[in-house]
């Protein structure tokens, strides 16, 4: 059974009970372990049961990342999807955004100018390597 991972105190004496909601989602693994370690085992599984992105063990809120390209663009975009992805050994976050009027731009380098910029601002902000990829507003009904 997949579930939310919440950490219990469970020995203290001074202090109350405490929980911590840990937003990662796991499972017990009920099978023993090839190692012959007797203690019951978890799973960790990538998806969230928040609004979090996990990435090189930086917890990141959607909201955030949102509100910083909000910043660096000077206005909000349409559409805006973001990914964890892997390259090799190294994770890091992948940013769609939809190009509409707001973000066109006939000159593409300064368009390549301006989403450098921006990813340049996240990864200063957020603590992340980013990698924002423009895509066509249909482009986003098939991801």
């Amino acid at each position: 059974m997949v579930g939310e991972l919440i950490l219990t105190t469970l020995t203290t004496r001074a202090f109350p009970l405490i929980r911590f909601k840990t937003g990662d989602r796991a499972r017990f693994l009920k099978s023993p372990c090839i190692c012959g370690s007797p203690f019951i085992r978890i799973e960790w599984f990538d998806e969230r049961t928040d609004d979090m992105l996990n990435i090189r063990g930086v917890k990141v809120n959607q909201g955030l990342i949102l509100l910083q390209i909000e910043h660096a663009l000077g206005f909000a975009p349409t559409n805006c999807h973001f990914f964890k992805k892997r390259h090799g050994a190294k994770n890091y976050l992948e940013v769609w955004l939809s190009v509409d009027d707001r973000l066109f731009s006939d000159e593409i380098k300064m368009l390549e100018k301006l989403m450098k910029a921006v990813e340049d601002k996240l990864q200063e902000n957020i603590g992340v390597p980013v990698i924002i990829k423009l895509k066509e507003k249909r482009s986003f009904h098939s991801y």
